[in-house]
């Protein structure tokens, strides 16, 4: 799919930036697009969402709906994310088995310095290097997110799933939001003038594609086959950048308003995007839709009362984790719904949206 700002991207690409933005000047010029929020002064956890970071102002509501989903399964909870106090927690699918893994006193003289931290945007990952891993394998992996303090400045962090070996991978992380690849070693962000590439453990960074004025959360996910990364920027369109080439194409059309975008971690044809219409309205309605990334094969997910975001795809592709959100700009929990639209459930109502994903 031709598109002429994409071309105007790659024939001007030299007349961009190529080192790794500054955090302070990305956020100067970057439009806030992810839910930021902040703890209140007394810390007692209140978590708001800022109406310029993620505007959706939509009507909550969900009757009475089907039970929650089974059990899926032993061992370490699958399901990673961001608790009522701004901590990453753990449970099952079914709402079950809740365990907080980060606190906010862990050693980071970040925290010390700004006098909060908010835990943010968690993704499963594979530990670096066996001496990382605190736990002894199985699991081989380890939970990653954006700590954020005060209103600008960010670190990408690690914690096992037992919620021990905090660390700091990158200090001073120039986005806040990222996605891990497929096979859990690479991450991708977007920030200032483009999408980047990194390690797991924060080696060999590199610009991927030029894109002007990024803003500090771009909502971004790998294909299974890791060559293909989606995002949504400019105009709140979704993209898809080739990591090999740089190659820039257009998935969805002028007016379609994308919020948020998770790839099928089975399906390279299908994509799972929050489609936010009558935006500019009292009226607003946000819910989840698939597509190809090719622009084909719109199809509406979620049917009914209520407003929706997706957070994460399950390991299998048989469902998928949902934010629900209301009017007054507050989380209503985290909820599962199946790949073909059945079966909708909340599992946790204090888990704040947009911020949750499910363990490969």
């Amino acid at each position: 799919m031709s598109d002429p700002f994409a071309e105007r991207l790659r024939r001007n690409a030299d007349a961009f930036d190529t080192g790794i933005p500054d955090i302070a000047r990305m956020i100067r010029r970057g439009r806030q697009r992810k839910a930021l929020r902040m703890a209140t002064a007394g810390g007692v956890g209140v978590v708001c969402m800022l109406a310029v970071a993620f505007p959706l102002l939509l009507l909550s509501g969900l009757g009475a709906g089907p039970s929650p989903v089974p059990h899926q399964g032993l061992g370490v909870p699958p399901v990673a994310f961001t608790d009522a106090n701004g901590r990453i927690a753990l449970m099952q699918p079914d709402g079950s088995g809740i365990r907080q893994i980060t606190t906010g006193r862990e050693h980071d003289a970040y925290a010390a310095r700004y006098g909060s931290s908010q835990d943010l945007d968690p993704h499963w990952g594979a530990a670096a290097s066996a001496a990382e891993l605190p736990d002894p394998p199985p699991p081989a992996q380890l939970v990653y997110f954006v700590r954020r303090y005060g209103e600008t400045a960010y670190s990408l962090c690690s914690v096992s799933p037992s919620g021990t070996g905090f660390r700091v991978v990158i200090r001073n992380f120039p986005a806040g939001q990222f996605a891990v690849s497929p096979s859990g070693f690479r991450i991708a962000y977007g920030a200032g003038s483009g999408i980047y590439m990194v390690g797991i453990d924060g080696s060999s960074p590199i610009r991927i594609a030029q894109f002007p004025l990024l803003p500090a959360g771009v909502p971004i996910t790998w294909s299974p086959q890791e060559h293909l990364i989606a995002f949504v920027a400019g105009n709140q369109r979704l993209w898809t950048v080739d990591s090999r080439t740089g190659e820039l194409q257009t998935v969805t059309r002028p007016g379609t308003h994308v919020e948020a975008a998770t790839w099928d971690p089975n399906d390279a044809s299908a994509i799972a995007v929050t489609i936010l219409s009558d935006f500019k309205r009292a009226s607003a309605s946000a819910q989840v839709w698939t597509i190809r990334p090719d622009g084909t094969g719109l199809r509406r997910l979620t049917m009914g009362s209520g407003n929706w975001t997706v957070d994460a795809w399950s390991s299998d592709s048989s469902q998928l984790l949902l934010g629900r959100l209301d009017v007054h700009l507050r989380d209503e929990g985290l909820a599962v719904i199946a790949a073909d639209g059945t079966g909708l459930a909340v599992i946790n109502a204090d888990a704040l949206s947009g911020f949750a994903s499910w363990r490969a």
